[in-house]
């Protein structure tokens, strides 16, 4: 296997391409294509920059009318809205996601789902995907990775992806195990974006942005290895 430390400056749609070597049991992969939108915050036109989660009930009471943030809050865009693309292992190429790019209808990007398919036809794994919320530092790098080792995690990648990063594990679990690692990561909030964990819990598979949008204008790059 490819040595991880080697990966440091790739950006995201080059740590995929990595994937097979990283990870030789993956036989296919399962790519989104959907359009980022604002966070519930901005949609309700809350000014400061203090996620609703982190507030009291008494704030959130005072805020807006309750049932304007309770609709912005339970928001979910299903999947059946969304456009996947499965692509076998040994497929992947340059050409080939540089074409899936073009192809990116007008603000859409271009992501990973966790979900992937083995070797073993029948089986399906997860691959250990997390959105965070700590801002680019060498503080947060620092504790993000304290905290994924404390998880369980020996190999993987973080990749700023501007206002935070994203971790990308390099040993597949399944549905059980995958499940857990999404309950135990609330258990590090506020580190992580806990709204992405619900919204992931739902549709049943990890999901992050490999390319920019003009929402989210930074390519997410590997930073940082454990």
């Amino acid at each position: 296997m490819e040595a991880d430390g080697n990966l440091v400056g790739l950006s995201a749609l080059e740590l995929v391409l990595r994937l097979p070597s990283l990870q030789p049991l993956i036989r296919q992969l399962s790519f989104v294509i959907f359009t980022p939108y604002a966070g519930v915050e901005n949609r309700a036109r809350i000014e400061s920059k203090v996620p609703l989660e982190s507030r009291s009930v008494a704030e959130f009471l005072e805020l807006r009318p309750p049932i304007v943030l309770l609709d912005e809050l339970l928001r979910h865009d299903a999947r059946p809205k969304r456009e996947l693309v499965h692509v076998k292992t040994r497929d992947l190429s340059v050409a080939q996601l540089n074409a899936m790019v073009r192809r990116l209808p007008e603000g859409a990007a271009l992501g990973l789902c966790s979900v992937s398919q083995l070797r073993n036809k029948a089986r399906t794994m997860h691959i250990p995907m997390m959105d965070f919320r700590v801002p680019p530092s060498e503080a947060g790098l620092t504790i993000l990775r304290e905290a994924l080792y404390r998880m369980g995690f020996r190999r993987g990648a973080l990749l700023d992806s501007g206002r935070s990063y994203h971790f990308y594990g390099f040993d597949l679990m399944n549905r059980d195990q995958w499940w857990e690692f999404m309950a135990r990561s609330l258990l590090v909030a506020p580190l992580v974006d806990v709204r992405y964990i619900a919204h992931r819990l739902l549709e049943g598979t990890g999901i992050l942005r490999l390319t920019s949008t003009p929402l989210k204008p930074r390519t997410p790059v590997v930073v940082g290895c454990l």
